[in-house]
């Protein structure tokens, strides 16, 4: 839940926010006479780990674990667009199987993602966190690991997963997440928190912030990867870029997620090859050469850029994490908002302070 602490400052508040499954912090600083916004100005780099600098320093294989450890509410998205760099500069094609168990398991962590940020608002924490332990117990009997999962290696997956049972229990759980009404609760937050998608696209955001402003932005649907070729993904969008229409988003996407998620079940069934990995050489190298990939994660875009100098390491990588372009609009999004509707303003915002500073 989100937490707040405002300064006794008249006309001036400054606010030390914790988000959803972060550490660190986030500090706001807000001038709000009469409890109306007026300026807003977001301070962050306190925890910043200098990752990018941490790459050169290992080799490709150990890099995968720097990969997914900024976005912890859906650690997967960093390992597949760092997998998928590595992977592309090398030329290697990884099997169908490993494809579509990919999917399955960046969809099941957009799923969870989704459900964390929903659970902060007001009602809504116990059904939702219930429902979240529900599927971080199957993402952890599917992988071996609660939340980094890392499944996704360079050639493909690390083990292969037991299908007929991972449909067998996602199916009664989409019911469940179906009975969960969010939609009355969104419906009393219509025309607050508005923003315009040419205001998010100016400032990089992405994700359900865009979507819910009417854009179709999806890298799942615009520039399709791994086993998504394989799956009927549709663009879900509002139009309104409002509190309500991104709460409305939140619940309609962690529901597709988890229908993709089936969806890619089915589509394994067609396939003949059981292979789940690619065997690359114990001393990985890469030729010579730079790429930079996109993958639609759960908070929005993730990117590598990944620039190769033929030795086990990188030369340089640096990462595109949707945390900063979100937050970067979040400050353009603020005036005019009611100091009492920041709570669920932030709720409604995907972004966590660790994928922001890296």
């Amino acid at each position: 839940m989100p937490t707040y602490a405002l300064g006794p400052v008249s006309g001036d508040h400054q606010i030390l926010a914790g988000h959803p499954a972060s550490h660190g912090g986030l500090r706001l600083h807000l001038e709000a006479p009469g409890g109306v916004i007026e300026s807003a100005r977001i301070e962050h780099g306190f925890m910043n780990r200098g990752v990018e600098h941490l790459f050169p320093a290992r080799d490709y294989r150990q890099g995968l674990m720097m990969a997914n450890r900024h976005d912890w509410s859906a650690p997967s998205s960093g390992e597949f667009a760092y997998a998928l760099a590595v992977e592309s500069l090398l030329g290697l094609k990884t099997p169908p199987r490993a494809d579509l168990i990919r999917v399955i398991i960046a969809e099941l962590d957009r799923a969870s993602s989704h459900a964390l940020f929903l659970a902060a608002l007001p009602g809504f924490t116990s059904p939702l966190l219930a429902l979240r332990e529900k599927l971080q117990s199957i993402l952890e009997a599917a992988t071996g690991a609660r939340m980094h999962h890392h499944m996704i290696v360079i050639g493909g997956i690390h083990h292969d997963v037991d299908l007929a049972w991972l449909g067998g229990e996602l199916t009664p759980l989409i019911e469940e997440f179906q009975a969960v009404d969010v939609a009355s609760f969104a419906a009393n937050w219509k025309e607050v928190g508005k923003v315009s998608s040419e205001t998010l696209l100016s400032h990089g955001a992405s994700g359900i912030i865009l979507r819910a402003a009417g854009s179709e932005l999806d890298e799942r649907t615009i520039r399709p990867y791994s086993g998504y070729f394989e799956l009927p993904v549709k663009v879900s969008t509002r139009k309104a870029g409002d509190i309500s229409a991104r709460i409305e988003l939140l619940h309609d996407e962690l529901l597709n997620s988890l229908q993709y998620a089936i969806s890619a079940i089915a589509a394994m069934d067609e396939l003949t090859d059981h292979e789940i990995l690619q065997r690359t050489p114990k001393n990985l190298r890469l030729p010579d050469g730079e790429i930079f990939v996109n993958v639609e994660g759960a908070l929005g875009i993730t990117g590598v850029a990944l620039f190769s100098e033929g030795d086990r390491s990188p030369a340089r990588l640096r990462l595109r994490t949707p945390s900063m372009g979100n937050l970067s609009a979040l400050e353009e999004a603020l005036p005019g908002l009611k100091l009492d509707h920041l709570e669920i303003m932030l709720a409604s915002w995907p972004f966590l302070p660790g994928d922001l500073d890296r």
